[in-house]
């Protein structure tokens, strides 16, 4: 990746809209990622006047992050990141939903494409101090996913632990999508890499399952399986809340990286002023960081019951991908609608949580059938 690409991966506008704020704010990145150097285009353009003018002031000045709404990311300025992330994320569902792989061609292509984005996205981060997002659980159930498909074979997996990756990746991971408007996104590596990392594993255990790549068990109630989901959850939780409880204590560039708590709790807030609040009001640090946690978990567990319809009933799982896909497509539309127009509102938390709802009433409905049909075949 050239030092272009990542600029305009990486750097922020001097002046943010409300919308750009509460966006960082949903994604968990309170600070803005760069420096804030943008001059006003408009005044500029007015000067020269002409549309070649405005692409060359577009290609050439101070960039928004990838995930920030802005006129750089339309379509017309990289047709050929939307044409190759789109092949990849539709080559790919295709691949773990409609055809007929072997597990080793999925294991292996998913790993490969997986490990790309993650490893320029580490690279990114390590550069912006970001590296405190990789102990979020999108990340640790993809290294689960990723290590379950390379260990299990060869060695054996507990049929738990097995089934725990799929409810967790299949609901809190992938459901995740629709409180945090994750789009559809292709006009960029970093954009692309946050589709592809919430909703892949996803498509990879609906293969895997349903393909019985895996030694999987055919019934299981569907408390047991949200148990199971929980399991994996509170594996990752118990290691996650005390490295949140102690980040006060430790140097500074440990201290003020950023986590998903900070976006809620200091939008907008820099470094140094994330180092301040949490040593210097540690008790608030603590109380709303374990509140936002236990959301968090109340959140994953209606995903964990989502998955666990979606184990029992393959009429479930498909309609559970449908309602996903479609939920980031939409997002994806609203954000490049907004890069064209800065005056749409950004549909927000509240939006997510609608969309959120339309999901279940999709899923209730074919887990209803579903079990009635089931019922009726074995009467």
């Amino acid at each position: 990746m050239s030092d272009s690409e990542e600029q305009d991966a990486t750097v922020s506008a001097a002046k943010e809209t409300p919308d750009s704020v509460k966006l960082r704010k949903r994604q968990g990145r309170a600070e803005s990622p760069g420096t804030s150097a943008r001059v006003d285009k408009k005044t500029q353009l007015d000067a020269k006047g002409d549309d070649e003018d405005e692409l060359i002031m577009m290609k050439h000045s101070t960039s928004v992050y990838a995930l920030v709404p802005d006129k750089i990311w339309v379509y017309a300025n990289h047709r050929w990141s939307f044409l190759f992330f789109g092949s990849i994320a539709f080559g790919f569902l295709a691949l773990t939903c409609f055809m007929a792989p072997t597990f080793e061609t999925i294991r292996l292509s998913y790993t490969l494409v997986a490990c790309s984005l993650l490893s320029y996205r580490f690279k990114l981060y390590y550069k912006k101090q970001w590296l405190a997002f990789f102990i979020e659980l999108c990340y640790v159930v993809s290294f689960f996913l990723i290590g379950s498909l390379w260990i299990c074979p060869a060695y054996g997996c507990s049929e738990d632990w097995t089934v725990g990756v799929f409810i967790a990746a299949t609901g809190a991971v992938a459901g995740s999508t629709f409180p945090l408007q994750m789009g559809l996104a292709l006009h960029h590596p970093e954009a692309f890499e946050t589709f592809f990392l919430h909703n892949t594993p996803m498509w990879v255990c609906y293969a895997i399952k349903w393909r019985n790549m895996l030694p999987l068990p055919v019934h299981h109630s569907l408390l047991h399986l949200v148990w199971l989901g929980m399991k994996v959850y509170l594996l990752w939780v118990m290691v996650y809340w005390p490295c949140l409880l102690v980040q006060p204590f430790m140097p500074d560039f440990i201290t003020g990286a950023e986590t998903l708590p900070d976006g809620f709790l200091y939008p907008g807030g820099t470094k140094e002023h994330r180092i301040k609040e949490k040593r210097g009001n540690y008790k608030n640090w603590v109380k709303y960081m374990t509140l936002g946690t236990l959301a968090h978990c109340g959140l994953s567990t209606t995903g964990f019951l989502a998955a666990a319809m979606c184990f029992q009933y393959h009429t479930v799982q498909v309609a559970w991908i449908f309602a996903v896909l479609v939920g980031c497509v939409d997002s994806a539309r609203g954000f490049y609608k907004r890069s064209n127009d800065s005056t749409i509102p950004d549909p927000g938390l509240i939006g997510g949580l609608k969309k959120m709802c339309y999901a279940w009433v999709i899923l209730i409905p074919a887990y209803t059938g579903s079990m009635w049909l089931d019922e009726t075949m074995w009467s």
